[in-house]
């Protein structure tokens, strides 16, 4: 007679056991990361800083903030906030690192609310989505250059642009749409969202076109004008501009390409090195991502042969294919342009933030499409390998991230002191950009000096 309720006790027992453990792994999450922003982020402007605010040493209009290029993207929305912060506190690059921490922060949420949208609840396994998004494996972001516009306010941007998506009202959802592809097209490698929007438009337009409803044709053929415009406008005044000196495409050795990609998938999963594990555990990152993209482009390009009208289907193909296919372009474009540093440049930090959407994108096509007998077993594995790639953070990461810090604190301490450029970088043995003739540098230092700016915060006048 107590038989089912004794194992209905042990049922809820042993829920409140998972949820007790996915909280603390939350937590432990949350205050790690803020632990390591705190830890290795210095004031200090270093390398592509010191190009980045040639912007705030004299002024710039907004639309040239805006459109400010460095590199092979523009900086886009996530300038204002490096201007923004710069101007509140005194260029401070730690209060920059800070604000990037957050700004992940709340792409995370965003995460989270987007996985509610699709799910309607939140569960116990979802603690995996603050593992993701707060993985320490992209502290470069904060602890190496920190530039809003590369890595962390683009993940916000995808996030809300997934979100977008998910909104009932047509118009309101179209003009968000377009809206967040312009600011993703201009921030940082956000622009790989331009290649997706016209698809995705074009597609809805179709089974528009394919149901009758005559009356939305034409405001969908404006919105999808209005996308490839946003697009093409990224290009006026752009300058082709390779990150890596020598730039070819292609190379005589092809297979490195996808070599490269792996070893990026594998880096996210807390596989160093560029031997066989890696590679292997790459490559079947790659194929379930390949499978799980190809599966939800049939989703979304099913209805139209089928006359389904099926939106929670829609939906989640929708969003699982953008995240997936955001993140393998940007894996095939890296490998493009950076193969030519060595395979080993494949792991760089900086990569992490857009590898995330991909990651995220499967764990959604786990959590919608698992059986539910399975489902709970599947995510705590999820959320054991989670942990597993980062708990300890791998010895090359943890020095790496503390050498940049150290090295930065004491060129800082030692300019301060001596007030001599090269001395300061012999004695250090670090400098704080490669060729201080090209960017003026010795100017610029004055310049901070004479407004007590940045490194120069601290000290009294007439010091």
């Amino acid at each position: 007679m107590n038989m089912p309720i004794q194992s209905h006790q042990s049922n809820l027992a042993f829920n409140y056991l998972r949820i007790g453990i996915a909280t603390a792994l939350f937590t432990a999450a949350l205050f790690r990361w803020w632990y390591y922003v705190d830890a290795y982020s210095v004031n200090l402007l270093v390398w592509d800083q010191w190009d980045l605010y040639d912007a705030f040493f004299e002024p710039h209009g907004w639309l040239e903030l805006f459109r400010w290029q460095h590199g092979p993207h523009r900086q886009g929305i996530g300038f204002f906030l490096t201007e923004l912060v710069a101007n509140l506190s005194g260029w401070n690059t730690r209060a920059e690192a800070f604000v990037i921490g957050g700004v992940v922060c709340l792409a995370m949420v965003s995460a989270l609310c987007l996985k509610l949208r699709l799910a309607g609840s939140l569960r116990w396994w979802d603690a995996a989505v603050g593992l993701m998004f707060l993985t320490p494996l992209q502290y470069s972001i904060f602890a190496s250059v920190p530039n809003p516009s590369h890595g962390s306010v683009p993940l916000l941007l995808l996030m809300l642009y997934c979100l977008s998506w998910t909104l009932r009202s047509a118009a309101v959802r179209y003009a968000l749409v377009l809206l967040l592809n312009l600011m993703l097209i201009y921030t940082g490698f956000g622009l790989l969202v331009g290649l997706l929007t016209p698809v995705l438009l074009a597609l809805d337009y179709l089974r528009t076109f394919r149901s009758g409803r005559r009356q939305a044709r034409v405001p969908l053929l404006v919105t999808i004008a209005v996308a490839l415009l946003s697009g093409a406008s990224f290009f006026l005044g752009y300058e082709f501009m390779p990150a890596v000196p020598g730039f070819q495409f292609p190379i005589a050795a092809h297979w490195q390409y996808p070599v490269f990609v792996t070893i990026m998938l594998a880096n996210f999963c807390g596989i160093k090195g560029v031997g066989i594990p890696g590679f292997l555990a790459g490559t079947v990152v790659l194929i379930f991502m390949l499978a799980a993209g190809g599966h939800h482009c049939r989703r979304l390009i099913l209805p139209l042969k089928e006359e389904s009208t099926a939106q929670p289907g829609i939906e989640v193909g929708r969003l699982v294919f953008i995240l997936i296919a955001f993140t393998l372009l940007f894996c095939m474009l890296t490998a493009i342009g950076r193969v030519g540093l060595g395979l080993n440049s494949a792991k760089a930090s900086r990569y992490v933030p857009y590898l995330i959407p991909g990651f995220f994108g499967l764990y959604l096509h786990l959590v919608t499409r698992s059986k539910d007998r399975f489902k709970s077993w599947l995510m705590a594995a999820v959320i054991i390998g989670l942990v597993a790639a980062t708990t300890p953070l791998r010895a090359v990461d943890r020095l790496t991230a503390e050498w940049l810090s150290q090295s930065k604190k004491q060129w800082k301490q030692h300019y301060l002191q001596s007030g001599n450029l090269e001395q300061s970088n012999r004695a250090t043995r670090f400098m704080i950009y490669p060729d201080a003739d090209r960017t003026n540098l010795e100017e610029k230092l004055l310049y901070l000096k004479s407004n007590r700016l940045n490194l120069f915060q601290d000290i009294e006048p007439g010091d």
